[in-house]
């Protein structure tokens, strides 16, 4: 009705009969009429742009909102880890995964980035970790998933499972007998290799990581005890939300010595490695 009511009255009181600028009302017993007329005319269009036009424009966002509340039941949100904790019989599973790495300092983040790919794939929105195998005597590691679709009310809960307020430091994702260095508000300290290091945070307060000397390089970060843990990693290679290729979840290569990983891969990180 709205826009057949709307090219009625265009049809009927075209534009270019107005003139909007200027009314140029002849002298006589008709100027008084000929006013009136486009008077009316004018109040015409001033209603179908105030009225009318709104109308129709409204009507199609609503249109959208209930496609959308209909299409999308289930979140199609970036790829979430799923806690433990989480009751997996109210999810949607879809397929279980297995992938191995042989990268030799990033084969956890190797892993997430194929899991990533097959679940854009299959447009999942959630992971469970199955089982995870270092790297053996060939330097093959092995990681095997189950892929799920999760609604948003399902992922609300998952949240409320998340750890929160902590910070950890990794120096390498597979293990080794040395000591990575770094320092926290300028205090020197150290992390092995292959494990996280948990930091000592004051909520709130704004902390230095770094790494390196007068060339190094150094995150600020304030954490507060209601957000995600966080891990910082201090190798080469990490999987962060910045600077990747826009197709891909995968690997980024930090310019500095130090990244800030993911918050999904770091809840993994977390999981799956030993802390310190």
């Amino acid at each position: 009705m709205g826009p057949n009511l709307f090219l009625y009255c265009l049809g009927h009181y075209p534009v270019n009969r107005l003139s909007l600028s200027v009314l140029t009302i002849p002298s006589g017993a008709n100027s008084t009429f000929l006013m009136k007329n486009y008077y009316h005319q004018f109040s015409l269009l001033l209603i179908l742009f105030v009225f009318v036009f709104p109308a129709i424009v409204l009507g199609q966002n609503n249109s959208t909102e209930q496609r959308n509340a209909i299409t999308h039941q289930l979140s199609r949100s970036p790829l979430n880890w799923l806690s433990p904790a989480l009751d997996t019989n109210a999810l949607i599973r879809v397929k279980r995964v297995t992938f191995s790495s042989k990268s030799s300092n990033s084969e956890i983040s190797a892993m997430y980035n194929q899991l990533a790919d097959e679940a854009r794939n299959l447009q999942c929105n959630g992971f469970v970790l199955n089982e995870y195998l270092p790297s053996d005597v060939n330097g093959n590691a092995f990681m095997t998933f189950t892929l799920f679709n999760v609604t948003d009310s399902l992922l609300k809960i998952n949240d409320s499972l998340k750890e929160t307020g902590r910070l950890y430091v990794l120096g390498s994702q597979r293990s080794g007998d040395g000591l990575v260095k770094f320092r926290v508000d300028g205090k020197k300290t150290y992390v092995k290799e292959g494990l996280l290091k948990l930091i000592e945070l004051i909520p709130g307060k704004e902390h230095s990581i770094s790494k390196g000397g007068l060339f190094g390089m150094t995150i600020y970060l304030r954490l507060h005890s209601s957000e995600i843990s966080r891990v910082i990693s201090l190798g080469g290679m990490s999987v962060g939300s910045g600077g990747m290729q826009p197709a891909q979840i995968g690997i980024s290569i930090s310019t500095g010595s130090l990244s800030k990983v993911d918050s999904e891969l770091g809840l993994l990180l977390i999981q799956v490695l030993q802390k310190e």
